[in-house]
């Protein structure tokens, strides 16, 4: 089939080749069938492991003023490892080449490094008195191996090799003087194998200095002049005798790519980036992030390169010299952009790149994105025109383009007309992403190709997403908006028809959180910003614990903080950790407050002695790290409330019980649902603890929060614990109780009554020997039969979320956990095996009798397989339970040890 050649009409931008290849399959060849929804990858790349250093060594501070070709040459060799200077940020271009450097670079992009290296090291082995500097013995190994292939002569060899190299006279080789280009010229074609060209010199005649060059050099210097390796200076003369630049080097090299890349496995390719994509992936036991970069090849095809971004192992590597945790791995693509190296970061939809890749491994080194003029020009056909939609209203008939770089919306920004009307918006063919589609499908910001008639009416359009991707965190949710801040600016997108996604599924907007971690699908036009699509990360980062203490001191080396007499939040209450003394990392976005203002890391040594409240979160291998404290003065009291939000204001809120007003500031500590948010996200009816602290220093106390709480409670949801014995189950639909008790506190109500739960895939069963799969819980006259046993349900309405064959426990027994036994957690925080049973303190029962509780002695329960133990009206594993947690207990009787059937967490 003939592909449409595009034309780079003057004010527009050449819009991706992807939507170029949608239009030769759709608009062109209407004979073609529709294209599949997902296009076949065709090859996969990866980017450099040492990209970023790469990236960091070409910074270079003297090369502004090149142009861009030459900056071109310089990155690409020093991407490749061909031409760098290691140890310094200075490129130093106007500098001599040295023979012996001029030697070893030629070697280098011969791909022979290793003979150099072994070369240099055995003349060092052979040395009474060694060379203790590397690259002198790198430079001696190319001068040996220079002798060896004849591109010096053995004379030349001894010259070198001359300890006192002042000796030498006018005449001799020496190493550390500037190499001139016929020699330059001459060795390459040797090393690159370049056939030299003893017949005639056509070329190198052509130049007025020809006669000057050595007669040996001149068939090799024709030879490179043919193969544009080198070229003259623009004025007649080659200048044979003249000396080499490090500027000129780099050029040259990059001339000779043609040639280099082959030796090295490399290959250019040039394509267009259609999209990139970010993604995680957790399941070889370490978490990676990375972004996929799809590009459209130059034959049309589709190929990727991926970016790690970073790679977390459940144990962090450690540098043995600070004991800090090292960084962790990423890779990158060396980018020149805009005059400038820098990263993948900033490549975007639409760039036009070259880049070198490894024929075998796949690995990217280097990627130029092209500009403009770079961009080799290409015939539109007639009647075919490209854009991006600011608006298209099938309605009215009419759809309105705009050019890449913002151009074309109106008649002064470009000649031809860009809104152009619809032929039949009935009869228009319309495909979208690969795949045919309706009109009103395409939207504002994608990219399109549209065809037009002889009357200039639209007949066919075809258009991909311009999507934009972003990463936040949801720092408040309205009724019909979102408050999303990425990259630490907030935005407020309206959520409109945008869809949910949760765990891989559509949700609906309600399961939206303060303090979620998303990702942000975006449709940008000039006018608009249309959300299309929020998807919760999974994985996201809960606060682990809330700490107070008295503030120690920062330790800058290991990144850690100290305080003394900690305590652990619990359920409202501080709990004494055991130890007289915490240390806590901190993460990377750690923050830290002061009376509400933000205070910088050197600032701490100012706040010892003070009491300071620190949150904390797990990083992905399972380590403690502090993200937030807030530290407050040392005469400020605390006081705890436990209480029931009655109505929020602007950076205040009132309790229900205590009816007191409770301000709040940017130093804070908020958490909701687990997660850490803003003062803002606290709402009415949220129930709080709040360790507030009273500032008595003004005329007016205030009450400032530093911690709040925003914890579920039990009994505040539909979410309900049943009990009853089964009378049918309908296998995978629905289970029947004959009759039902349903605890409402410390008793049984009972219903002499029928009830049917759903059951659904999220459904857990367990019996005594562990979970039961849904095809096992059956009411089948079997051995294993379910009918007429009597189980547990917790219910979140008529639907069953857990079930379980426990025993019936009417005694209730409080206490507060003191420890658990027989668990065991692997060196990384993993539970490798749940708690046998929990130790209890405090503990009391509850006397039916007499309607009291009465006090007991320290309790040990047995903890079985199927118990039910629930925690904000969810089921949870025994290793969930915390040192300090206040639980009630049910079991058939008041002893001390025995049986936990049913433990809830209050």
């Amino acid at each position: 089939m003939n592909l449409i050649k595009l034309k780079n009409v003057k004010g527009k931008k050449l819009i991706s080749r992807a939507a170029a290849a949608i239009l030769s399959m759709t608009l062109i060849s209407q004979t073609l069938a529709v294209g599949a929804a997902n296009e076949k990858i065709i090859n996969s790349f990866n980017a450099v492991p040492t990209g970023q250093a790469i990236i960091n060594n070409l910074k270079y501070t003297d090369i502004a003023g090149l142009d861009n070709n030459s900056k071109n040459s310089i990155f690409q060799n020093g991407s490749l490892g061909i031409y760098i200077s290691p140890g310094s940020k200075k490129f130093n271009p106007k500098g001599y080449i040295t023979k012996e450097m001029a030697l070893y670079l030629i070697y280098t992009a011969a791909n022979r490094v290793s003979e150099v290296d072994e070369q240099g090291q055995a003349l060092n082995t052979d040395r009474p008195v060694k060379k203790t500097n590397p690259q002198d013995v790198l430079f001696d190994g190319s001068l040996q191996l220079a002798a060896n292939d004849g591109l010096i002569s053995e004379t030349d060899l001894a010259d070198a090799m001359q300890a006192n190299q002042k000796t030498l006279g006018a005449s001799d080789f020496k190493r550390n003087s500037p190499v001139q280009r016929q020699e330059f010229a001459t060795w390459i074609a040797k090393a690159l194998m370049i056939p030299p060209e003893p017949q005639q010199q056509e070329l190198l005649n052509n130049f007025s200095d020809w006669k000057s060059c050595k007669p040996e050099n001149v068939p090799y210097l024709e030879a490179v002049l043919r193969a544009k390796v080198m070229n003259g200076n623009g004025s007649g003369k080659f200048l044979p005798q003249g000396m080499v630049t490090r500027q000129q080097a780099a050029a040259i090299l990059k001339n000779a790519e043609n040639i280099i890349l082959p030796l090295r496995d490399l290959e250019q390719r040039n394509a267009t980036v259609e999209g990139i994509q970010s993604g995680r992936d957790s399941s070889n036991g370490s978490t990676t992030d990375y972004n996929t970069i799809t590009i459209r090849n130059s034959d049309g095809l589709l190929d990727e390169i991926t970016v790690t971004k970073s790679s977390r192992k459940p144990v962090s590597n450690t540098n043995e010299l600070t004991g800090s945790a090292t960084a962790s791995y990423s890779s990158e693509l060396p980018v020149f952009k805009n005059g400038k190296i820098t990263g993948s970061s900033d490549l975007k939809a639409g760039d036009r790149i070259q880049y070198i890749s490894g024929t075998e491994d796949k690995i990217v080194r280097y990627v130029r994105v092209l500009a403009k003029n770079e961009v080799a020009p290409e015939e539109v056909e007639k009647g075919l025109y490209a854009g991006i939609v600011e608006e298209n209203n099938p309605q009215l008939g009419y759809i309105t383009l705009y050019n890449e770089d913002g151009t074309g919306k109106t008649p002064l920004a470009l000649s031809k007309i860009r809104t152009y009307n619809y032929a039949d918006p009935n009869d228009i063919k319309a495909y979208k992403n690969h795949v045919e589609a309706r009109l009103d499908d395409i939207e504002a910001g994608d990219t399109v190709f549209i065809r037009v008639d002889s009357n200039n009416l639209v007949t066919s359009v075809s258009g991909v997403d311009n999507y934009t991707v972003r990463y936040g965190k949801i720092i408040s949710k309205k009724l019909s908006s979102i408050i999303v801040e990425a990259d630490k600016k907030q935005q407020t997108y309206n959520i409109d028809r945008a869809n949910v996604i949760k765990d891989g599924k559509l949700v609906k907007y309600s399961q939206l959180k303060d303090g979620d971690s998303v990702k942000l699908l975006i449709n940008e036009a000039p006018n608009m910003t249309v959300l299309k699509e929020i998807t919760v990360e999974g994985g996201d980062k809960l606060v682990s614990n809330v700490y107070k203490g008295t503030f120690d001191y920062y330790n800058s080396i290991s990144n850690t903080i100290f305080m003394n007499d900690p305590w652990t939040l619990r359920n409202g209450q501080w709990v004494k950790e055991t130890n007289g003394s915490k240390v806590i990392e901190l993460g990377n976005g750690f923050t830290a407050y002061f009376d509400g203002q933000k205070r910088a890391l050197k600032d701490l040594t100012l706040l010892k002695d003070n009491t300071v409240y620190i949150a904390s979160e797990k990083d992905y291998g399972n380590d403690e790290l502090a993200v937030v404290a807030s530290f407050t003065d040392s005469t400020d009291k605390e006081v705890p409330y436990d209480d029931k939000v009655y109505i929020t204001a602007t950076n205040r809120f009132v309790l229900e019980k205590n009816f007191v007003n409770i301000t709040y500031n940017p130093g804070t500590i908020v958490i909701k649902d687990g997660r850490l948010v803003q003062g803002s996200s606290v709402s009415t009816d949220d129930y709080a603890y709040v360790m507030a602290n009273r500032d008595n220093s003004g005329s007016n106390s205030t009450i400032v929060a530093g911690v709040v709480s925003i914890e579920q409670r039990p009994g505040t949801e539909a979410v309900q614990l049943y009990r009853g014995r089964i009378s049918s189950i309908d296998e995978y639909k629905t289970v029947t109780l004959e009759s039902y008790s349903r605890l409402n506190g410390t008793n049984w109500v009972y219903a002499n009554t029928p009830m049917t739960f759903n059951l659904s895939s999220n459904t857990r069963i367990t019996d005594t020997d562990g979970i039961v799969g849904q095809g096992d819980f059956t009411d089948e006259k079997t051995q294993g039969t379910f009918s007429g046993r009597t189980v547990y349900i917790l219910g979140d309405g008529t639907d069953a979320v857990e079930i379980s064959t426990a025993p019936f426990g009417n005694f209730n027994i409080q206490g507060i956990v003191s420890n658990t036994v027989g668990g065991t957690v692997a060196e990384d925080g993993t539970v490798i095996q749940e708690p046998q049973s929990i130790i209890l303190k405090n503990c009391r029962y509850y006397n039916t009798s007499a309607h009291l509780w009465v006090s007991k002695g320290d309790s040990n329960f047995n903890i079985l397989t199927n118990s039910l133990i629930l925690k904000n009206n969810k089921k949870i594993n025994p290793s969930d339970l915390k040192k300090g947690d206040s639980i009630r207990v049910l079991k058939k009787d008041n002893a001390v040890i025995g049986d936990a059937y049913i433990v809830i967490v209050e």
